[in-house]
């Protein structure tokens, strides 16, 4: 982990089955931090994120560089390269979101869905919001 992070820092933390070993994690002020190995070592996956306030996150079910991150008060932002380039997809569902997940069930065109558990219930949308 980052010499400047403490582990309370972290609040969620995301990994896939398309790529063993590697791990994702992010809190608010932590932005979002990434391993390669296991967890052994860490570095920096926030690229262009514009705020390290990071609540939630989510890796793709079969695209490990591709994530999810939720801003708080900013929105829904997407890498597809591990971290160095994010995008802003959306403003995010209104209520507040609890937590994120990528699934790839039927019907979402061969991209998956994105799911958001939020305070009002359970939100989902095509890869974005």
């Amino acid at each position: 982990m980052p010499a400047d992070l403490q582990p309370a820092d972290i609040q969620q933390v995301a990994t896939t089955s398309a790529s063993p070993g590697t791990l994702f994690a992010a809190g608010p002020g932590a932005g979002v931090i990434r391993s390669d190995d296991d967890g052994r070592t860490w570095s920096a996956a926030s690229g262009n994120l514009p705020s390290k306030d990071v609540s939630a996150l989510a890796v793709h079910s079969f695209h490990p560089g591709t994530l999810y991150a939720l801003i708080t008060g900013g929105g829904i932002f997407r890498t597809e390269d591990g971290g160095d380039q994010w995008q802003k997809m959306d403003d995010g569902p209104r209520a507040k979101v609890i937590g994120l997940a990528h699934s790839t069930l039927p019907g979402s065109m061969n991209t998956g869905w994105l799911y958001a558990a939020t305070e009002a219930g359970p939100y989902l949308s095509m890869d974005c919001f």
